[in-house]
């Protein structure tokens, strides 16, 4: 009977009803199409950086994430591999060597903040740099040779081919070796196009004085086995080694990640407080024009609780009609910018979108999840009930004989 009666209340002025159920429906298409965007876009950087920066999880020497010496390194890179390999075989392991250099050429110069070793044919798998070569080729195993960024290409003006001198500082004192260069990529980040090259790793070790061992040992997997490959490399491997998970080994990027998702709910929250105030509104409206009615109601002996209550299942139902209309909206936008993804150009107006040294070009992708849908959902109706407490509230305290004679 409530049900019923609520229902009807709620559709006495249709065109109000709809209108105040199209905006907080569109408010909540809107939370689920920026919901999934943000989740896909951040979780495409994250990937980016974790290929070109870091590992899902990462091996170093005790101490390195915080003074980066070529002195804290990993010794025995092999052996972590057979541990890896009998935790998860699919994980793919590369060891690599961070340095910094300079490279200098005929026609300029240019400081490297990451002068990368690795090992070609494994980082092929996983590379980003691989696939953004633009001139030349990729390392091949055991090549002598440089790959740059289109950047600092142009101020070497050098191409594929060319050489370039490579200077830096080993464990051993300074280095210095003339390298060709075999390829060229272009990534949009600017940092990584001008200060990132890579060589192979051997060449790094014997330049670096390093052996056999390496600066990192990275593992590749997905985000989802990011926690676990942890803890189980944790219980398993040497006290003198720290494992790192990617939000660890690359906090400026995790920091970022966090402060986008948060503005953007920052926004989202003015969006609903605006439209909860329309929810006010409309129920108040709907109780003022019906004050003499529920005078009537109370003085046959309506209780001001079901009074009140009445007036919250109008707004929990005017809730649920625009979770539907959000819903019916929302999730197929979601479906095409998964499945086809959104230009970024179109999306931000630049080629790439840049944030703490990585940045992401051609399209992001939609990457919508159940448990954010479920709550936003339950936030939304109780957003629609809350806003009906004060007009419930105003209209259970009503005294029958003045909101009878009221015209």
């Amino acid at each position: 009977m409530l049900l019923k009666m609520a229902f009807r209340n709620l559709w006495r002025r249709k065109f109000r009803t709809l209108l105040t159920a199209l905006a907080l429906g569109l408010s909540y298409a809107m939370t689920v199409i920026f919901m999934g965007l943000a989740d896909g876009s951040h979780e495409q950087m994250a990937d980016i950086g974790i290929r070109l920066k870091a590992g899902h999880v990462v091996v170093q020497g005790k101490g390195y994430a915080k003074k980066k010496r070529l002195e804290i390194r990993v010794f025995h890179p092999n052996r972590i591999d057979a541990i890896v390999h009998d935790i998860d075989p699919t994980v793919i392991v590369c060891h690599r060597i961070f340095a910094m250099a300079a490279l200098r050429s005929a026609d300029g110069m240019v400081r490297l903040d990451s002068l990368v070793g690795i090992q070609p044919a494994r980082e092929a798998k996983i590379s980003e740099i691989a696939k953004h070569m633009v001139a030349g080729s990729f390392l091949k195993p055991g090549q002598k040779g440089i790959v740059i960024g289109a950047q600092a290409a142009k101020r070497l003006k050098v191409a594929p081919g060319d050489n370039v001198v490579l200077t830096t500082s080993g464990i051993a004192g300074r280095a210095q070796e003339k390298m060709p260069v075999k390829g060229i990529f272009r990534t949009a980040g600017q940092a990584v196009d001008t200060g990132y090259a890579q060589i192979d790793l051997t060449t790094a070790q014997r330049m670096l004085g390093m052996d056999h061992s390496v600066t990192q040992v990275a593992l590749f997997a997905n985000l989802k086995k990011t926690r676990r490959l942890a803890h189980e490399l944790t219980k398993r491997l040497s006290a003198n080694l720290e494992i790192l998970t990617w939000k660890q080994a690359l906090p400026m990027l995790s920091q970022f990640l966090w402060l986008d998702s948060a503005s953007m709910w920052v926004m989202l929250l003015l969006i609903f407080a605006i439209v909860a105030a329309g929810v006010l509104n409309t129920v108040l409206m709907s109780v003022m024009e019906r004050t003499k009615e529920l005078g009537v109601l109370k003085a046959i002996g309506m209780t001001p609780r079901r009074i009140f209550f009445e007036v919250a299942v109008e707004a929990a139902l005017l809730g649920l009609i625009a979770l539907a209309i959000g819903l019916a909206v929302g999730l197929p936008v979601n479906h095409l910018a998964e499945v086809h993804g959104i230009d970024i150009k179109a999306f931000t107006g630049a080629d790439s979108f840049e944030g703490a040294g990585v940045a992401m070009t051609g399209k992001m992708y939609s990457k919508l999840y159940l448990l954010p849908v479920l709550w936003t959902s339950i936030g939304m109706v109780l957003l629609t009930v809350l806003s009906a407490l004060y007009p419930g509230w105003k209209a259970a305290r009503l005294k029958p004989v003045t909101a009878i004679h009221r015209t």
